[in-house]
């Protein structure tokens, strides 16, 4: 893994468990690549966090795919932030279980 890998890991991490979502990264070695994985649940939705060496993948209901590919972007710090954003846009949707 490298540093991209964890460092985004750790913030998206960070950033849920501030958002009340307990998630734990596991590391996933494919046949082409490593990869840290997370799911987690936002009301009746299901989400799973991808983390590949230069990209981040988002996928909802294991149906709707999403990728943040460092192509579109001017760094991994972008990539990063403009991940970090939707996901906050994300967990701020969610109806309060109060």
């Amino acid at each position: 893994m490298n540093d991209f890998q964890h460092g985004s890991s750790q913030r998206i991490g960070e950033s849920l468990q501030n958002a009340g979502i307990n998630v734990e990264f596991a590391s996933v070695q494919g046949n082409r690549e490593a990869y840290f994985r997370a799911a987690f649940d936002l009301g009746a939705d299901s989400f799973e966090v991808y983390i590949y060496a230069d990209e981040i993948g988002l996928m909802a209901n294991g149906k709707h795919w999403r990728i943040w590919e460092r192509p579109d972007f001017d760094g991994p710090d972008e990539l990063l932030a403009d991940f970090m954003e939707n996901l906050s846009e994300l967990t701020n949707d969610q109806p309060s279980n109060d």
